[in-house]
């Protein structure tokens, strides 16, 4: 007689049978963020929503994403990796995108696979208000235009105090803010004398309007006219004690002799600010020849005397105009004429000489 050994399938559990899939979807049934795709433990008995801490009842509730990001919590299941504690996903009430929804009705849609691919759904409606709450400080010139905005996304402790913003605002060359508004935040909103574009602003007359909204539908906004200073010696590229004497252009004229050194630097004063210089070479009849950018430091850089077709330039009068801007917004612009006298023909080969 002969035994001869069979084996035995042995069932091996699996550690996270069930995938639990989270999406919310608007009125017309288009998903509008994927909250979850996962893995988990185990099967779901029910889930529990909360916004900052306290319960949620999508029911009756309302949410406004203003307020924070709503938990949708799973009791007693885990995700891989997770020891303790509860599965939770949270969204913030924006779509795939990463942006704001729109305000109305949405479901929220938990579906569980098992490994059989049994499907179960349940779905909740969830009201979506928002309510824009902030802190916003408008920057007017003397013309009108809204030259800044800056806005802090949380609501006030209290209405804004116009009276904190000094009548007369100092630009510092260190980049410190000229402007310092509390209003019961984490931190104060500041301006540092820049507009919209990164640059410092003119010395001048502007208008600072403080504009805040609370959570119950408060609106504030109240308004202050201010005069603004730049500190002497705000330059970039030229020297305080002669502005005339930089920038410069060597050599000027320039003589196009064939030797191979067709080329003109420009150089401008050292001041210690960081940053970067934009060069502008229009011809007279005030055509855009060429355009370079090179940092402030070192203080120069080259022109190979070609345009931004790379083709070479004619002889003539041609003006430029340097522009340097720091690091900490200061601007600078100065205008400078150079001429070239071309005696060798780039087309030909030739010497033409007068």
């Amino acid at each position: 007689m002969t035994y001869t050994m069979t084996p035995t399938a042995t069932w091996t559990p699996v550690p996270y049978p069930f995938v639990l899939t989270i999406e919310a979807f608007n009125e017309a049934g288009e998903t509008v963020k994927i909250i979850a795709d996962s893995a988990v433990s185990q099967d779901i008995d029910d889930f529990m929503m909360s916004v900052n801490g306290e319960e949620f009842d999508p029911l009756t509730g309302i949410y406004n994403p203003n307020e924070g990001p709503i938990m949708i919590e799973f009791p007693g299941v885990k995700l891989p990796g997770q020891i303790t504690g509860n599965a939770a996903f949270t969204w913030d009430g924006l779509n795939d995108n990463g942006q704001d929804i729109n305000m109305g009705v949405y479901y929220i849609k938990v579906s569980l696979r098992d490994l059989y691919g049994h499907v179960e759904t349940r779905t909740n409606p969830i009201q979506v208000l928002r309510s824009d709450e902030y802190v916003r400080m408008n920057v007017f010139n003397a013309g009108g235009e809204l030259i800044r905005s800056m806005e802090v996304p949380r609501p006030p402790q209290s209405i804004v105090d116009i009276g904190q913003v000094d009548p007369v605002l100092h630009i510092r060359n260190d980049g410190a803010p000229i402007v310092s508004i509390n209003y019961g935040g984490m931190s104060p909103l500041t301006w540092d004398g820049t507009n919209s574009q990164g640059r410092l602003v003119t010395n001048g007359v502007y208008e600072i309007q403080l504009q805040s909204k609370t959570a119950n539908g408060l609106e504030d906004i109240s308004s202050k006219q201010v005069i603004i200073l730049r500190e002497q010696g705000s330059t970039v590229i030229t020297d305080p004690s002669d502005p005339e004497a930089w920038p410069k252009i060597i050599p000027n004229p320039k003589i196009i002799t064939g030797d191979g050194q067709d080329t003109i630097t420009f150089q401008w004063f050292i001041t210690g600010a960081e940053g970067k210089v934009l060069i502008r070479i229009y011809n007279m009849a005030g055509e855009l020849v060429d355009r370079i950018e090179a940092p402030l430091l070192p203080n120069q850089c080259d022109w190979d005397l070609r345009t931004s077709g790379n083709h070479p330039v004619a002889s003539g009068m041609f003006i430029v105009i340097m522009e340097g801007i720091s690091d900490i917004g200061i601007t600078e612009f100065v205008t400078r004429k150079f001429v070239i006298i071309k005696q060798y023909d780039v087309y030909n080969n030739t010497i033409n000489v007068p």
